[in-house]
């Protein structure tokens, strides 16, 4: 019997009222047969179908792994008559062969989507595991808004490209545009799921996180 992540996916629609026959079927099979072929990780799927059904609810329509244009591929995708969203998932995983450079990967990695996916859509989240802490992951340029992202911002994001993704420099022309609208976080306990909606107001200390209990 292969591996399977069906009962964790059955456990959250149960949890959150959605039938199989609902606008999600593709979602639960595409991320059914990822996780069976080793081609995701488990605690990525879980979160990824997580904040998908949440926002099926909000109305939107949702695809996983949608491609988005340059090649890029889109974690999360919806479409609703106010707009577009992305979600990219981030689970602080590290690669072996990074695992000496830690937050700077993760930031540089985070860097690298922010100016990427952001500029394709009207609203970007990144989605996280409770267990993720999001300041490991978010570099300070981001922290600035927009229009007020100077010299030193551009030079943090050309250092961490540089050093990471060094083939994707030419991206930090977008930094101007680059946005992030907040950070899902997601936890699941037994019977209950919570999504908490961090705004960057309140990782600057401007604000507290808006919760949403499922």
């Amino acid at each position: 019997m292969g591996r399977s992540l069906e009962p964790q996916l059955n456990r959250v629609n149960l949890i959150m009222g959605i039938e199989p026959k609902d606008g999600l079927r593709e979602a639960y099979n595409t991320l059914s047969i990822l996780y069976k072929r080793r081609g995701i990780a488990g605690v990525h799927a879980l979160v990824q179908y997580t904040v998908a059904a949440y926002l099926y609810k909000k109305g939107y329509d949702i695809q996983v792994e949608r491609l988005v244009g340059n090649g890029l591929r889109a974690d999360i995708y919806g479409e609703a008559p106010w707009g577009r969203i992305i979600v990219e998932v981030e689970t602080g995983f590290i690669p072996h062969n990074m695992l000496l450079y830690g937050e700077a990967y993760m930031k540089a990695r985070t860097s690298y989507k922010l100016l990427s996916y952001s500029t394709l859509t009207d609203e970007f989240y990144i989605a996280i595991p409770a267990s993720t802490n999001p300041a490991t992951l978010l570099p300070r340029w981001i922290l600035r808004e927009p229009k007020q992202r100077g010299p030193d911002d551009v030079d943090e994001a050309r250092r961490l490209l540089e050093s990471f993704y060094p083939h994707h420099s030419n991206l930090l022309d977008r930094i101007s545009d680059a946005k992030l609208n907040g950070i899902y976080t997601v936890s699941f306990n037994g019977s209950k799921i919570n999504i908490t909606m961090l705004r960057l107001s309140a990782l600057k200390g401007k604000g507290a996180p808006i919760l949403y209990i499922i």
